[in-house]
């Protein structure tokens, strides 16, 4: 198999990557490979999850079509930041699941990456929209890995769909890639003001 990927998916889906977690194989960028025009790839580290198209260009096509390749967070890392695309080989003189991306060979993350098609939300899922609380960090991540999908400058807001209790979505009114945030689970609590006492000289100096 000789593919090219979009490198700006792979950095979009590896700012949502697990940093450190128990469950190695959320340190790594899923490619799951369906179809011989467009890749699906994925980034999550269990609160966030990055799911977009790349476009890919099939050289050597592979065996099938029709599964999953974990490639490792440092590997994405590795990639020539002046890069546009990246080319991901086989490598048939080594065991199964080497390849080479980029100029980078590395071993596919052997697991089981998550199920994405049951975390992203349904199209109509936002029907009846609801406040959600979200962790602020979680957000200025999903608005950056968009950012970095769309060629958009760091900093840009993308649109946040919310359902409550449920998972929101950040997104470009596309349905090319989004970001799902897991909501926080605390009470939003009774605003209390601010106490006016100390604003304002209460007693004249002696």
């Amino acid at each position: 198999m000789k593919i090219t990927l979009k490198t700006s998916v792979l950095r979009a889906a590896l700012i949502c990557a697990a940093k450190k977690d128990l469950r190695y194989y959320l340190q790594g960028v899923c490619v799951s490979i369906n179809h011989p025009q467009i890749a699906m790839v994925y980034g999550t580290d269990g609160h966030i999850l990055f799911a977009g198209q790349s476009p890919i260009e099939v050289i050597e096509a592979p065996e099938n079509y029709g599964f999953d390749l974990i490639i490792p967070s440092d590997t994405i890392k590795a990639i020539d930041k002046k890069a546009d695309f990246v080319t991901l080989v086989t490598i048939p003189s080594l065991p199964k699941d080497y390849y080479v991306l980029g100029n980078t060979s590395f071993q596919a993350i052997d697991a089981r990456y998550p199920d994405i098609s049951r975390v992203v939300p349904a199209r109509d899922a936002f029907s009846e929209l609801k406040i959600s609380y979200f962790d602020p960090e979680l957000i200025v991540k999903g608005n950056e890995a968009l950012s970095m999908y769309y060629g958009d400058k760091k900093g840009k807001v993308f649109p946040l769909s919310q359902r409550g209790d449920y998972s929101g979505a950040i997104h470009n009114n596309q349905n090319n890639a989004v970001v799902v945030v897991m909501p926080m689970r605390n009470e939003p609590g009774t605003y209390q003001g601010l106490n006016p006492d100390f604003m304002q000289v209460q007693q004249k100096a002696a």
